[in-house]
């Protein structure tokens, strides 16, 4: 046995431990399907203009990313695309979601939307905030 330090070679060494660990937990959790998530609106040039993303998990939605371009900003689209993306979740049985946010994104937007402040990374990456909220569907 030796200990290698891998430099080159890590998203190949990433990859065999994703697996590697998605193998184990499989043998402690029911089958429980990932289903990805995406909307989006778009402008006559079908160019996008606001989107959301997640992963659908057993009961969790896991939102990752909500964006809207600047000049579309302060016009709902944000809340249009969250509440639908909550309602997609819903119907394939989700019953809470979970999103995290840094301080100069989107807290407030969350906290308006019904979600609560589960944890705070302070520090991140070197002096920010990293917020954790989540809310029940």
């Amino acid at each position: 046995m030796k200990l290698t330090i891998e430099q080159d070679n890590q998203g190949d060494i990433a990859s065999f431990l994703s697996q590697k660990i998605i193998a184990f937990n499989h043998q402690h959790w029911q089958k429980t399907k990932k289903q990805s998530l995406a909307l989006t609106y778009r402008d006559d040039q079908n160019t996008i203009i606001a989107g959301v993303s997640g992963i659908t998990f057993g009961n969790w939605l896991h939102l990752e990313r909500l964006w809207v371009d600047e000049p579309y900003r302060k016009h709902g689209l944000g809340a249009k695309l969250l509440q639908e993306i909550e309602q997609q979740a819903t119907e394939l049985g989700c019953t809470q979601v979970l999103v995290d946010t840094l301080e100069f994104q989107a807290k407030p937007f969350y906290l308006k939307y019904g979600y609560n402040v589960e944890f705070e990374q302070r520090n991140y990456p070197l002096t920010g905030t990293r917020t954790y909220l989540t809310k029940p569907l």
